[in-house]
């Protein structure tokens, strides 16, 4: 069986057209996964900066981005579901006694202690 030469320039062009579709596909594919790990790495990004209080880097995002995904979902653990920065000091929360009361509560114990039932 013989190809005349007319035949092959279409098989050419034909393959080349292949070519150019699968690298389309690929393309369109390797987007829409850079697309999903960049749109996880800004809400990691996010969850950080409420975390910490600053503003997060579009360079750290892009590092995010980059990440394995085991290593995100950890930085993810730490940042937590924290909506605000925590004070590091401040009044105890919930005290159901005064300070006057416990102190006088104190003084009636010690003397009940020092006069023997």
């Amino acid at each position: 069986m013989m190809i005349d030469s007319d035949t092959l320039p279409k098989i050419a062009t034909v393959l080349e057209k292949l070519a150019e579709y699968i690298e389309n596909v690929e393309a369109s594919k390797v987007a829409e996964v850079i697309n999903k790990k960049t749109a996880a790495a800004k809400a990691l990004a996010d969850k950080l900066s409420t975390a910490t209080g600053e503003d997060i880097d579009e360079n750290v995002v892009q590092k995010l981005a980059e990440l394995d995904p085991e290593v995100a979902a950890m930085i993810g653990k730490f940042a937590g579901d924290a909506t605000s920065v925590d004070s590091m000091g401040g009044p105890e929360e919930g005290r159901t006694e005064k300070t006057a009361s416990a102190g006088d509560s104190a003084d009636a114990r010690f003397i009940g202690w020092v006069t023997g039932p």
